[in-house]
């Protein structure tokens, strides 16, 4: 009997597996639609920017989320994968949001 090769696959359980299933378009809108509860047929379109979230002084503490995405209405979604319970993670949240809340001012 000759053995075929199996297919192997990446469970988007790593940040850069999660971040290029977000490339596509059509899964990026889908996953968003699922998970806000926004229906597919208000989401008129997305677009993945920058994750990395600016900070103003060298000593500042980086924020890099998985996903930074803006709709078409200009309301922006913050995606972040969070497999394990971690400790502060409602402060970590928090400094996420505020940063990309302060960087759509900019």
């Amino acid at each position: 009997m000759r053995r075929t090769k199996q297919a192997q696959f990446i469970l988007p359980k790593s940040d850069f597996a999660f971040r290029q299933l977000l490339e596509n378009e059509t899964i990026r809108e889908r996953f968003i639609s699922d998970v806000t509860g926004i229906p597919l047929t208000e989401i008129k379109s997305s677009k993945m920017i920058n994750t990395f979230l600016w900070r103003e002084h060298s000593k500042q503490k980086q924020g890099i989320v998985d996903a930074l995405v803006e709709l078409r209405d200009g309301s922006r979604i913050t995606i972040e994968i969070q497999l394990q319970n971690k400790m502060h993670w409602d402060k970590r949240q928090l400094f996420y949001w505020s940063k990309a809340y302060i960087q759509g001012l900019a």
